[in-house]
């Protein structure tokens, strides 16, 4: 007897080791409605369905029906809890679960990896405001053209950074914005790179 949407989803969920509270953080739910979901009391609508899904990795109609191959992933690593990058010492600590397989992130990686919330729209359309970027924060030699979240006189931002003759070239995507420079010298003391930016996650 193929088990109900409730039972598959509790799998998946303490498969990954999260709370019933834990996942509807991530998925922006009461945990009221994981639990109903989990009981089969009500359905997820189909916007929930898709996250869930992008979630823990597998193919949507596995989830919904119990059909088809349940795994959209090869690799086992799955859903790991990153953290948000703190910019006050003694913060609370925050985080967010993120399906590292969807990243196509390196296992050596994951220990590196941490999030920071987008707030503007400056880098629309390939970053909408308050998203939640993943940053790899091993990887801060700056390569020409790639997005990197570095903070200026404890100034958080996420920019595209390119080289140029007098010095780092900040750059936003959305054209309305102008671009900024920062000489050789400012940037390198002024400026902290904090991790390249891997992947986005759409409001968690």
């Amino acid at each position: 007897m193929r088990e109900s949407f409730g039972e598959r989803l509790r799998i998946l969920r303490v498969r990954d080791g999260l709370s019933q509270r834990e996942l509807a953080k991530a998925m922006n739910v009461s945990p009221m409605a994981v639990s109903q979901w989990e009981t089969n009391t009500s359905e997820p609508k189909m916007t929930n369905l898709r996250l869930l899904s992008t979630f823990f990795g597998v193919s949507i109609e596995w989830l919904s029906s119990g059909q088809s191959a349940p795994v959209v992933c090869s690799s086992n690593t799955g859903t790991v809890k990153v953290p948000f990058y703190n910019t006050t010492e003694g913060e609370s600590e925050r985080f967010a679960y993120i399906n590292v397989d969807l990243l196509g992130v390196n296992t050596d990686d994951i220990k590196s990896l941490a999030c920071i919330r987008i707030e503007g729209d400056s880098m629309e359309p390939l970053i909408q405001d308050e998203s939640i970027v993943v940053l790899n924060t091993s990887d801060t030699h700056v390569r020409d053209g790639r997005a990197y979240a570095f903070s200026v006189r404890g100034n958080i931002r996420v920019k595209v950074l390119t080289y140029s003759t007098l010095g780092m070239c900040v750059k936003s995507v959305n054209s309305f914005y102008n671009d900024e420079m920062l000489t050789t010298n400012d940037f390198h003391k002024h400026a902290k790179v904090i991790g390249r930016v891997i992947g986005v996650v759409s409001r968690l």
